[in-house]
């Protein structure tokens, strides 16, 4: 893999990167954080699951969550992970082998959704919208796999939101520029709302959160400024001396403890 690029526009097509362990890699390292953990449970309350419920997971990636799902629904209940990488899908269903949970892993494609009309009680997608080039269809076939009276939950984030404290302010907006710009829909999370209400969900919920990061090396690992940086001095944009003064300015604020970083998401909630 190339370090000076982005990651950001291949997860709509993991399968064709050249090293697919490190976005499933990524993505266990995302969910061991404790803020991550906690808005997940919160779209799960929203979900408003009950023992016996059939429920969707839209862009399961490693399914992790579809099995925190299953447990919620009981063994009597249906959780059902989609994602359109075969490898994410492998990985699912290694991981729920050994485990005596009513889960099913498929490889899917969230426009066109191999599923039949009203058939969940609630469906669920966890930052799947910013990489989506049509977002509105998407939450369309959501909404229709849904049961009437059934939840829908997104949850999303909006890149533009991204702060990062560092003493060079210009160059500091050039890399949360592109890191937002970089992303398919880097609005997403502000658009959530917008899609519901087109869509005709009922009763919609907005819950925002915001993230914290006060280590440098995790800031770096998940949204990838260094890499964003070198990105921009090979298009010519940053000088190498300024890519140097900015990365150095965020590890000399993490050795003395004033490193501060932060990106706000929403999540959306509606009835079917």
């Amino acid at each position: 893999m190339d370090r000076k690029e982005l990651n950001t526009a291949k997860w709509g097509d993991v399968d064709q990167t050249q090293d697919t362990e490190h976005f499933v890699g990524y993505l266990d390292k995302v969910s061991a954080i404790e803020a991550v953990q906690a808005y997940k449970r919160r779209t799960y309350n929203l979900m408003k699951m009950k023992e016996g419920h059939a429920v969707l997971d839209i862009g399961c990636g490693a399914g992790d969550d579809v099995l925190k799902l299953a447990e919620m629904v009981g063994s009597s209940g249906r959780a059902v992970g989609i994602d359109n990488s075969e490898t994410m899908i492998g990985v699912a269903r290694q991981r729920s082998e050994a485990l005596d949970l009513p889960v099913e892993f498929r490889v899917g494609d969230i426009y066109h959704l191999d599923e039949e009309d009203n058939i969940f009680d609630s469906c669920r997608a966890d930052r799947i919208f910013q990489h989506l080039k049509d977002p509105q269809q998407a939450l369309t076939e959501m909404i229709r796999v849904t049961r009437p009276g059934g939840r829908v939950v997104i949850f999303d984030v909006d890149w533009e939101t991204l702060l990062i404290d560092a003493p060079d302010v210009a160059v500091t907006r050039k890399v949360a520029n592109l890191i937002c710009d970089d992303t398919a829909n880097g609005w997403a999370g502000r658009q959530l709302f917008r899609y519901g209400k087109q869509a005709g969900l009922h009763e919609l919920v907005v819950v925002p959160e915001t993230a914290i990061i006060f280590e440098y090396a995790l800031a770096d690992h998940i949204l990838q400024l260094s890499i964003a940086a070198e990105t921009l001095q090979e298009a010519g944009e940053l000088s190498a001396s300024q890519v140097i003064d900015w990365v150095n300015a965020l590890k000399h604020s993490d050795e003395t403890g004033q490193f501060f970083c932060s990106v706000t998401s929403y999540t959306v909630c509606g009835r079917k």
